[in-house]
């Protein structure tokens, strides 16, 4: 899986255009669980229910996403899915 600070190859398809980038993830978000990160090589997220982190379930994942950097000073962001990750 991928760490926070890894470099990734993604695909960027916006329209018609579809373009392969390259960048480094910054955070490790959801629309739907709270605090997502990655925990002994799995994504895990904190339960208010349970009150610690639980691994992430397999629907749930198309609601993860990755703020990844990049440019040549890492100043340009995108959001990138699992299914974009190359």
């Amino acid at each position: 899986m991928y760490n926070i600070g890894e470099k990734i190859k993604y695909r960027i398809t916006d329209g018609i255009y579809s373009e392969i980038r390259s960048g480094k993830i910054k955070e490790i978000s959801s629309d739907v669980l709270d605090d997502v990160k990655m925990k002994y090589n799995k994504l895990v997220f904190w339960s208010l229910k349970k009150k610690s982190y639980l691994p992430v379930k397999e629907k749930k994942l198309p609601s993860i996403y990755f703020t990844v950097t990049r440019g040549s000073n890492f100043d340009f962001y995108d959001f990138v899915t699992l299914d974009e990750i190359i």
